[in-house]
């Protein structure tokens, strides 16, 4: 007996899904952006200088924005970008000095004002832009987008100088 054309499209349709949950395995098994972003900011090690945190943002961020730029383009990524810096803003003021423009994140003003940043008040202010960025990116995308951003996150390594390795 062979198929009807509703019944192969069904069988495509649960070879896709199928085939999803392979690609898609920080959305189905629950992990959330924050859990991610957590864990990478552990690797960072216990209590990290503000120049390492700082190091981790721009090569964190960095390949959040090189991977998201490659779906949705610059203009709208730097749209969405404005709108987190400007709610991250509100929320740690530490992280004002944040911009954007075609090529990514802006540091240079929060680098000239390190002696005023506890690394404490860094890493929540890191953990929070980073969280709001994937967050309002998976709403945007339907979270197609989450487990690419997840994994490019997870891949940034930043060395014990401070540096991406």
């Amino acid at each position: 007996m062979r198929a009807s054309g509703a019944q192969q499209a069904r069988i495509q349709r649960r070879g896709k899904v199928k085939a999803l949950s392979v690609l898609l395995p920080s959305v189905l098994t629950g992990s959330s952006h924050a859990e991610v972003v957590d864990a990478w900011l552990r690797a960072l090690g216990p209590d990290p200088s503000v120049d390492r945190l700082l190091a981790a943002l721009e090569a964190g961020f960095g390949a959040l924005w090189k991977r998201a730029r490659r779906t949705l383009g610059e203009i709208t990524l730097s749209a969405v970008v404005e709108r987190v810096l400007a709610d991250v803003a509100d929320h740690h003021p530490i992280l004002q000095s944040l911009a954007v423009d075609t090529n990514g994140l802006l540091i240079r003003g929060l680098r000239s004002r390190t002696q005023a940043v506890t690394p404490a008040a860094l890493a929540d202010g890191v953990r929070f832009l980073l969280v709001s960025l994937l967050t309002l990116l998976g709403d945007l995308t339907g979270d197609i987008l989450t487990p690419a951003l997840h994994a490019e996150l997870t891949a940034v390594v930043v060395g014990d100088a401070g540096s991406p390795t």
